[in-house]
């Protein structure tokens, strides 16, 4: 198996995203969990079956496009 680990921060945007058909208590637990996590960090993995390794990493590639952590949080200077 091919596998990746991108870190991710929770944006404004991203903690409004969340939305379901359903109008449950899993659902508005969900909602109240969600609530407060702008600037959390949070983890994203990605499991491929095996071979899959160049579908893995564009995955990787396409979330980190998106999210930009990288850029937001640069590495530190030695």
């Amino acid at each position: 198996m091919s596998s990746c680990s991108i870190p991710v921060t929770v944006t404004r945007e991203d903690e409004q995203f969340y939305e379901s058909h359903w109008d449950d208590d899993i659902t508005t637990v969900i909602k109240k969990t969600v609530s407060d996590s702008v600037g959390l960090p949070v983890n994203v993995q990605i499991v491929g079956l095996p071979f899959t390794e160049e579908r893995v990493l564009g995955l990787a590639k396409k979330i980190e496009d998106h999210f930009q952590f990288l850029q937001k949080h640069p590495f530190p200077q030695l």
